[in-house]
């Protein structure tokens, strides 16, 4: 905090002395009419990123705000869908909220509670992957879910679906038989939602349906789907299940019209992992020889697989690094291999296609990156035990007070955090 303020004063005395060669010259008092002008502009760092600043209390907690007891705590996720909040725990475990005050619309721990879903009867949701792919049907904002029916009523018939369910209420859309083998729903856009099946004779499924109806449009062989990026998806060729990270994956992409192969990663790295999409931006781990045991930070393009800039090394098992929905990605990385120092923050504006790296005499080794939202790059202070968290320009300077925890949800009024004493979840109001 100490470089924040040190930067902030030296600003304003710049400032003063202009003011002061102005006003001699124009016999004006520096002081007059000023101060209004220079308390109403908001502080900005020298990247010109404005300062994050939350109320003092929470609008609401977790216990506090009507969920039942069993859902008090634990949340790793809040998403601002219109007028609710999406909290979601666990695959079976999902609240719809007012962001104002907490009182939940639908509950569904594994059972669901209110919603015109449960009023049909014995209804279980669930996730799959406990992030449930969000797009819109019919106008109307769906999450993607396995349902099932029939498993909590003594003798009545049981059912179990992909299902698209509204996500105000909890009300079926539509909703296709469920697969025997294991699967995961993983993305959705507004035509297709993509599920990655697994198989009973080790051959994995990309399968994508209709958002629409749930129809099957096209699947392809030997690929674990990951991901949809516009035009693309982009998946894992592998031996096993992506996130055991076997050393024979590697990351391809596919038509997202046909399901067509269009590029492979094969050959070009020993090993290659997708991390996640932002925008027409994949971040990749990739390992470029055999014998490494450093995982290189690559970005490439969905649509042909270039690489396009290198961001560094990473040494912190694949959880340096976070992106926005569209623009931004950022990383807390090593500039070289087989060296701990040297920690640098960077930062990839994926519109203007511009890398940024923090200055070397700004101290980001501490800083792990949680999350991206906006110009602000939201951090956990390992130097403290886990236990202080922060928002950052890309500069790595410290633009906000202590935060109350972990950084789970954002909207322009409200910020949504998971408190250390007991892992409640909490909302604030951001103060503009």
């Amino acid at each position: 905090m100490g470089r924040v303020m040190l930067r902030r004063v030296k600003t304003v005395a710049v400032g003063f002395a202009v003011a002061t060669a102005v006003a001699s010259c124009t016999g004006a008092d520096p002081d007059e009419g000023s101060e209004s002008s220079r308390s109403s502009e908001p502080e900005k760092t020298a990247s010109g990123v404005e300062r994050f600043a939350l109320a003092a209390e929470p609008v609401w907690r977790g216990d506090t705000g009507g969920l039942p007891e069993i859902m008090t705590s634990g949340w790793h996720s809040a998403r601002y869908v219109d007028d609710v909040l999406l909290l979601e725990y666990s695959d079976a475990s999902t609240a719809v909220v007012d962001p104002e005050t907490g009182e939940p619309y639908w509950t569904a721990d594994s059972e669901l509670m209110a919603g015109n879903g449960a009023k049909n009867g014995d209804v279980e949701l669930s996730s799959t992957t406990g992030y449930a792919p969000l797009s819109r049907v019919r106008g109307e904002w769906a999450m993607f879910v396995t349902y099932r029916t029939g498993y909590h009523t003594e003798g009545a018939e049981r059912g179990r679906w992909t299902a698209a369910v509204r996500v105000k209420d909890a009300s079926l859309l539509w909703k296709v038989p469920a697969l025997v083998e294991p699967y995961d729903i993983v993305d959705s856009d507004e035509r297709i939602v993509l599920l990655a099946i697994g198989s009973l004779d080790d051959r994995p499924v990309a399968r994508a349906i209709s958002t629409a109806d749930g129809s099957t449009v096209w699947e392809t062989k030997d690929v674990w789907g990951r991901f949809l990026a516009g035009e693309h998806v982009l998946g894992t060729v592998s031996s096993q299940p992506p996130e055991l990270a076997a050393d024979d994956s590697y990351v391809v992409g596919l038509d997202a019209e046909t399901g067509q192969r269009r590029w492979s990663l094969e050959g070009r790295y020993h090993r290659s992992e997708v991390g996640f999409v932002v925008g027409d931006v994949a971040l990749v781990y990739v390992r470029p020889v055999a014998a490494s045991d450093q995982e290189e930070v690559v970005l490439v393009d969905v649509a042909s697989g270039a690489e396009i800039a290198k961001l560094g090394w990473d040494f912190g098992g694949k959880n340096s690094c976070a992106g926005d929905d569209s623009r931004l990605i950022a990383c807390t990385l090593d500039d070289k291999p087989d060296s701990p120092e040297g920690d640098r923050l960077v930062t990839f504006d994926v519109a203007q296609r511009a890398k940024h790296v923090s200055p070397p005499e700004q101290d980001v080794g501490r800083f792990s990156v949680k999350k991206v939202e906006g110009d602000y790059v939201f951090v956990d202070d390992d130097t403290s035990g886990g236990d202080d968290w922060w928002a950052v320009d890309r500069d790595g300077v410290v633009v906000s007070d202590k935060l109350p925890g972990v950084l789970i949800g954002i909207s322009e009024q409200y910020a949504a955090f998971t408190l250390p004493d007991g892992n409640i979840p909490a909302v604030y109001q951001r103060e503009q």
